[in-house]
């Protein structure tokens, strides 16, 4: 987990770093091409998809964590239910053990469906950058539904 959210920040900042690359391009202080593309990648390289590459490397690693965030709360969720299951039928009554495990739970469930949003969210935001990146797959991929995914 250290290692994704480690990857996902340094990402973030190339991210940022060459997003104001790419303004400083627009108005015209520097090139818009990133110096020894040619010799690297065998084309030329805009600092605009350099930019896009790593939201998209940022979006990915953010997926796996929420995704991984979302297995354990689901664990967690599974803890819960069974300390529940053990109370039967009984009232819950206001500061009995009942009490606080069925609070937990609901507080754990409203996590949860969060966690759902986010993934949704950057599953949407990967689709964007798939399409306009031009990435393998990205053909298939219907106007109608990546605009949809922009506006989500």
């Amino acid at each position: 987990m250290k290692i994704l959210k480690t990857n996902s920040a340094i990402c973030s900042f190339i991210y940022y770093f060459a997003d104001n690359i790419v303004w400083f391009s627009k108005i015209g202080f520097i090139s818009k091409f990133v110096p020894f593309s040619p010799q690297v990648w065998g084309s030329e390289l805009k600092w605009g998809k350099v930019k896009d590459l790593f939201s998209l490397l940022k979006t990915i690693f953010e997926l796996w964590i929420y995704i991984y965030n979302l297995y354990l709360k689901f664990k967690e969720d599974a803890i819960l239910m069974k300390k529940l299951d053990a109370f039967d039928d009984q009232k819950i009554k206001r500061n009995h053990l009942s009490y606080v495990y069925l609070r937990k739970l609901v507080i754990l469930r409203r996590e949860i469906r969060f966690i759902m949003v986010e993934i949704l969210i950057y599953s949407s935001r990967m689709i964007l950058l798939t399409k306009g990146l031009k990435l393998v797959g990205h053909n298939v991929l219907d106007p109608i539904f990546v605009s949809v995914c922009g506006l989500f």
